[in-house]
């Protein structure tokens, strides 16, 4: 069994890169994807095929990459030009994109408004 997945290799990546569009994220989720099905080889009972089933390892694991793409998008995607309107040349906050203050937590905490969101 473990040379049938070993086979499979070759047509996961292919599939994991169109999916992904990353090299190294698609290694990935093959490497994932075959440690997975080699672990828990005793669960596959022939109800589908082989590759049908280590497919569907995959599938998961690219879902699983992509929820993590979107929850936590990395500093690459973010345009540069935004750096531009939030800093100054030498790293600092431009005066009007500051964050603003947090206020007191616990006079937050006792206000009705509050109150009423939680």
């Amino acid at each position: 069994m473990e040379n049938d997945i070993a086979s499979l290799r070759g047509d996961m990546l292919k599939f994991a890169k169109i999916q992904l569009r990353d090299d190294s994220a698609a290694e990935d989720a093959v490497q994932e994807a075959l440690a997975a099905a080699l672990s828990n080889k005793k669960s596959f009972e022939n109800r589908s095929r082989l590759k049908t089933w280590v497919f569907g390892i995959l599938k998961n694991k690219i879902v699983d990459i992509i929820r993590d793409r979107i929850r936590s998008p990395s500093i690459g995607e973010i345009p540069e030009e935004a750096y531009d309107e939030l800093f100054d040349e030498n790293g600092y906050w431009q005066e009007d994109a500051r964050p603003s203050g947090w206020g007191d937590p616990e006079k937050s905490a006792s206000s009705e408004q509050f109150w009423k969101i939680f």
